[in-house]
């Protein structure tokens, strides 16, 4: 997936990143193509794969010339301590887990 984040240093905006390190004070992003069209749902894990009751926010979109279909989930970052996180996103039986480190 597509990695995105947003916090002070970005204002409103979302800004493609590569490093899975994220502060408490951003937004962390994830976009996936798909073609399925099947609702999505989106869960934050901890590093043992325990669902942590932070809600992942789902949307989808589709691209206008292209027609593809992105699953698009945020989460919000603030209530984490330092460690290792996840988000899972699942559409129908399909599942994508992605790694990420909450830093001081």
């Amino acid at each position: 997936p597509n990695c995105w984040r947003r916090g002070p240093s970005t204002g409103t905006q979302y800004l493609r990143t590569a490093d899975p390190r994220f502060q408490r004070n951003e937004r962390l992003r994830l976009e996936s193509a798909t073609a399925l069209d099947e609702a999505a749902t989106g869960r934050l894990l901890d590093r043992t794969g325990k669902p942590i009751a932070i809600p992942v926010r789902v949307t989808s979109r589709t691209d206008g010339p292209s027609g593809l279909r992105w699953i698009v989930a945020d989460a919000t970052l603030a209530p984490l301590a330092a460690g290792d996180y996840a988000i899972e996103i699942s559409v129908g039986d399909l599942r994508q887990v992605t790694g990420f480190r909450i830093v001081p």
